[in-house]
């Protein structure tokens, strides 16, 4: 069972035992790192050096995918971890030397260098043209208007779930799909915009659609509610101009069993009080481009071409009405 499969699963199990059917976190997508990473290379790690709490690596660049570059060798950093407790040492994440792979790599303003998210390749070096045909399709990912210079699009990961048993409304039943959903926001200014991803601003609002059937309406929180109510700097995100962030964390949805034609649409609505320290954040609300998924799943030639791949992507049908 693949790792989407099995978090829906325990959505599911957290459903039965709970008022109401709610998603739970999911992992990001490559698709989602994609979108945010400045710069995507091919290429290999020739020299590393460690400091207290970072390592430093260059990558001679064979290729680059996405973002501009004329260096034939670029500069990036990676962060250590952390240990939780103090009194413990945690072991560094260190890059490998002679590494080669495809690197997703941000800015950071801070430092005023590239820095990955992790010690090892994002992608394997093969993987050069699956890259290039995702961020093709991800070039036309459908946007909302821009409300305030921001706009949202929906990065949606459905999974064939095989006829997975679960158990749903007193039985046993074939489960179809599993969905996970990736909120993504654009800043189409030429200024930075902060953008509340917490419970306190009660961002995201989901709601699925099956005619004649039902609605299953849904908060959706990445930070929680704090007591007081108030926000801090944490549970803000900051874009910079042309930048895509994704906003909060992704959600699985409890696995969809029926046939039929579902319909997904989810709303961002921010507002602040005046007397908020945090004012200045953006505010407004906006209607995600709708999603929509026709079951049973119809496979497509390339899935055929690829017999006994359970990941293999199905047809599904986003739509921006």
């Amino acid at each position: 069972m693949n790792r989407l499969a099995a978090i829906a699963l325990v959505c599911l199990l957290q459903a039965i035992f709970a008022q109401g059917e709610k998603p739970c976190y999911a992992f990001r997508p490559q698709a989602v790192r994609l979108l945010e990473a400045d710069l995507v290379v091919l290429g290999e790690v020739t020299e590393i050096r460690e400091e207290e709490n970072r390592v430093i690596g260059k990558i001679a660049v064979e290729m680059v995918l996405k973002g501009a570059t004329d260096e034939q060798t670029v500069t990036a950093e990676w962060r250590k971890k952390v240990s939780p407790f103090p009194l413990t040492q945690s072991s560094p994440d260190s890059l490998e030397a002679d590494k080669r792979g495809i690197w997703f790599l941000n800015w950071d303003n801070d430092s005023k260098e590239l820095r990955g998210l992790g010690p090892r390749p994002d992608a394997e070096s093969e993987k050069t043209d699956e890259i290039q045909k995702e961020l093709a399709t991800l070039a036309e990912l459908p946007w909302s208007e821009p409300v305030g210079g921001l706009a949202m699009g929906l990065i949606v990961d459905v999974r064939d779930l095989e006829g997975e048993e679960v158990w749903s409304e007193g039985k046993i039943i074939a489960a179809q799909v599993a969905v996970a959903v990736f909120p993504v926001a654009k800043n189409t200014l030429n200024q930075d915009l902060l953008v509340a991803e917490s419970e306190a601003t009660h961002p995201f609002v989901a709601t699925w659609s099956r005619p004649g059937s039902w609605d299953l309406k849904t908060k959706l929180y990445s930070v929680p509610k704090r007591e007081n109510g108030e926000n801090t700097a944490d549970d803000f995100q900051r874009i910079r101009p042309n930048q895509i962030r994704q906003i909060g964390r992704g959600f699985v949805f409890p696995p969809l069993v029926d046939d039929g034609q579902y319909t997904l649409q989810v709303n961002f609505s921010s507002q602040h009080d005046k007397s908020d320290q945090n004012s200045q954040a953006w505010q407004g609300t906006i209607e995600l481009p709708t999603f929509k998924l026709e079951l049973p799943l119809e496979v497509t030639q390339e899935d055929n071409e690829q017999p006994g791949n359970a990941d293999a992507q199905k047809k599904i049908r986003p739509d921006r009405s």
